[in-house]
């Protein structure tokens, strides 16, 4: 036979499983999410990492790669036909002389931190001044 004092005993015991039913559901519920899911704010972080791991690389400016390519130099010769020139050859030298767009502002920049010199053999006077009147 059981002792009075026994169903005392079972009742503390059964309102122990109800709180710690609730903190058992509220475990499950942590249990129920796939392993590979992450919390709100582990989610915010990992965006964070990958916004700032794919930002757009800043170029530099035309002046930072001009300096950066000079490094330190002081006198800079530079090819006149093809490079500078719309014209490829002396012969089209001696007709005319285009210095070429892509180029002009390039050659401003270089005129900043050093010396420039512009360098070509010509056939006659008639292209040296065509070409020393750019």
């Amino acid at each position: 036979m059981r002792s009075p004092a026994a169903p005392r005993r079972r009742q503390p015991k059964r309102q122990a499983p109800t709180t710690s039913s609730s903190s058992i559901s509220t475990q499950s519920n942590a249990t129920l999410m796939p392993s590979g899911a992450c919390s709100p704010s582990e989610d915010l972080r990992a965006q964070n990492v990958v916004d700032e791991f794919f930002q757009p690389v800043k170029q530099p400016t035309l002046g930072q790669i001009v300096r950066q390519k000079l490094s330190e130099g002081r006198k800079v010769t530079c090819r006149l036909l093809g490079v500078i020139l719309e014209e490829s050859s002396p012969e089209e030298l001696q007709k005319q002389a285009t210095v070429k767009s892509s180029v002009l502002d390039v050659l401003l920049e270089i005129t900043k931190y050093c010396d420039l010199y512009l360098m070509e053999r010509v056939f006659d006077d008639e292209s040296e001044v065509s070409t020393s009147n750019l």
